[in-house]
């Protein structure tokens, strides 16, 4: 059985999120997510390919500061 070696550096990266599942996690639509993270300076994904992955404590940190109507 062959050994199985993290990439970069050795360390396991932590586990990202998409945005469809963070606005599911938040209780709002994707487009609502994308407007309050318009106007409210929201986190940068962390790995963009077909679909934007972000870290989700970064993002539950956000969503818990700003301020909703």
């Amino acid at each position: 059985m062959a050994e199985y070696r993290w990439p970069r550096g050795g360390a396991p990266r932590k586990p990202l999120r998409a945005f469809r599942e963070l606005a599911d996690e938040f209780g709002i639509t994707m487009k609502q997510l994308g407007g309050l993270m318009s106007q409210h300076d929201g986190p940068k994904p962390r790995l963009r390919n077909t679909n934007s992955w972000y870290d989700p404590a970064e993002m539950r940190a956000w969503w818990k500061g700003i301020k909703r109507d």
